[in-house]
């Protein structure tokens, strides 16, 4: 017994020492990979509770994207790498990676999306690959003249359903920016825009506080769905030839 005894502390010593060197490797290359990029984040929940509150005030919102031809996979996924892009966190390329994959696409095609070419989209894909990069890069703001040219090659109804597609995508990344801040910041390389108690908050909240109401979204959606269907069948026929796609930008408070 007490040889056994001892084999199992040498082996609780062994696995100890094992997972220290492993967590400082895993430190030292996210601090090497992982810098402070100056991309905007929540650096407060407030900012972030008031744009995820729009789709608990627009629940119909994520009831068309999940009737949405449009934005189906493997489309959705290319659309989704496109407005990833580089110049993020290495834990969100990773994501991005694991994404794409699991959505059917060959490691080629993912980093090439990632990279931002279009070489691996279809002629009718590339309008929303590139206009997904745009949108990143514009920060949901983008050129009236690149949302005219969305609507000129998907209609309006399958450029509101990119644009929907796309804000969520943009506030999706904008709070998975905020754990690398904290994740660089708890190795040595913090954000100059950002403090430690709002990044703190930001991910608290998003796990407590956002994750348990996902389900309770989607089932607010079909509810959605059947008002909004009455209310179309109700109103009287009005000509909407200069109704404009949605393109409401998300809050510009990130601080």
């Amino acid at each position: 017994m007490t040889v056994l005894r001892t084999v199992y502390r040498v082996l609780r010593i062994g696995v100890g020492v094992g997972a220290a060197y492993g967590l400082y490797r895993g430190a030292r290359r996210l601090r090497a990979e992982c810098p402070p990029a100056e991309l905007p984040i929540y650096g407060s929940a407030r900012a972030m509770v008031q744009d995820v509150g729009y789709y608990w005030r627009h629940p119909e919102d994520i009831a068309a994207l999940h009737d949405s031809r449009l934005v189906a996979h493997p489309f959705s996924a290319k659309v989704a790498l496109a407005a990833l892009g580089d110049g993020e966190c290495r834990a969100s390329t990773a994501l991005g990676y694991l994404f794409g994959v699991t959505r059917g696409l060959s490691m080629t095609e993912v980093r090439g999306l990632l990279g931002g070419s279009a070489a691996h989209a279809t002629a009718g894909e590339a309008p929303a690959v590139l206009f997904a990069r745009h949108y990143r890069l514009t920060e949901g703001l983008p050129d009236p003249g690149m949302v005219l040219s969305l609507v000129e090659a998907y209609g309006q109804e399958g450029a509101n359903d990119l644009l929907r597609y796309l804000r969520l995508l943009l506030l999706v990344l904008r709070i998975s920016r905020s754990f690398d801040a904290l994740a660089a910041r708890l190795v040595g390389r913090p954000r100059g825009d950002s403090t430690l108690r709002g990044e703190l908050v930001v991910v608290w909240v998003s796990l407590v506080g956002l994750l348990p109401l996902l389900p309770l979204l989607r089932w607010r959606a079909p509810t959605a769905r059947r008002a909004s269907q009455r209310r179309v069948a109700a109103a009287p026929m009005t000509d909407s030839g200069d109704a404009r796609p949605l393109d409401t930008p998300l809050h510009r408070e990130y601080n």
